[in-house]
């Protein structure tokens, strides 16, 4: 496929959560499920979708999302508590406890 500019295929990857940052219950979501996120965090995530779809629709931009719910790196920071596996693997390698914290129902 040629692409109007030399616009390329481009793929976006992020990692989401769905149910902090939306009213619908915990999971399995489809892809036809409402995005509501409550929280600027998700906005700004699927604003980047939606200026991809935008960019397909005006250029042609091929593209792909990608919702990651848990991604796991070599690069990822473990003092920050963001990213389960990596703090759960940190902490079991230094013995020290693994916290979790449940969300009031």
């Amino acid at each position: 496929m040629r692409y109007p500019l030399g616009v390329q295929s481009r793929k976006s990857c992020s990692s989401r959560r769905a149910a902090p940052f939306t009213a619908y219950p915990v999971g399995f979501l489809s892809e036809e499920h409402p995005t509501d996120p409550l929280v600027s965090y998700g906005i700004a995530k699927l604003a980047i979708e939606k200026y991809l779809h935008l960019y397909w629709y005006l250029h042609g931009l091929d593209y792909s999302v990608l919702r990651v719910a848990n991604p796991y790196g070599e690069r990822q920071r473990v003092d920050t508590a963001q990213g389960a596996v990596a703090v759960f693997l940190s902490r079991a390698l230094a013995r020290e406890p693994i916290e979790i914290w449940a969300m009031a129902a």
